[in-house]
């Protein structure tokens, strides 16, 4: 049972990491990111904190992928990476006034989160198509 929750971990791993080399956005497995998000092993009132931070990571890697295609327009990528920062900012701005990212808190920024992701994975699936 002890190797099948570490396989069942490491798949969990590795899987956002190697979407990107498919060419699949760990943006358009939202499942697998937030699932792999949740496994930070820290303090139950720091696990808001880096889940949100650990989302942060993959779409700013996404991001940094969807830059590299051709028909996808600066303005467009800057605006989302815009986004990704002002989540990243007022994350860090109210741990740092409370010590903790509340549930709602939370919760809001996952749906933010969510939705550039959205952006993110019709960029890249909308680049495949040309």
């Amino acid at each position: 049972m002890k190797y099948a929750y570490l396989f069942l971990s490491f798949s969990i791993f590795i899987s956002p990491f190697s979407n990107a080399d498919n060419g699949n956005l760990s943006s358009c497995s939202l499942l697998k990111q937030k699932a792999f998000a949740n496994q930070a092993n820290v303090k139950p009132e720091k696990m808001g904190q880096s889940y949100i931070l650990a989302r942060i990571d993959f779409l700013q890697k996404d991001l940094k992928i969807v830059r590299n295609y051709k028909n996808v327009s600066k303005k467009k990528t800057n605006k989302l990476g815009n986004l990704i920062e002002k989540s990243y900012s007022e994350t860090i701005k109210l741990v740092r006034e409370k010590g903790f990212l509340s549930a709602g808190e939370r919760a809001s920024y996952d749906r933010e989160l969510d939705i550039i992701a959205n952006d993110l994975c019709q960029l890249s699936t909308h680049e495949k198509m040309q």
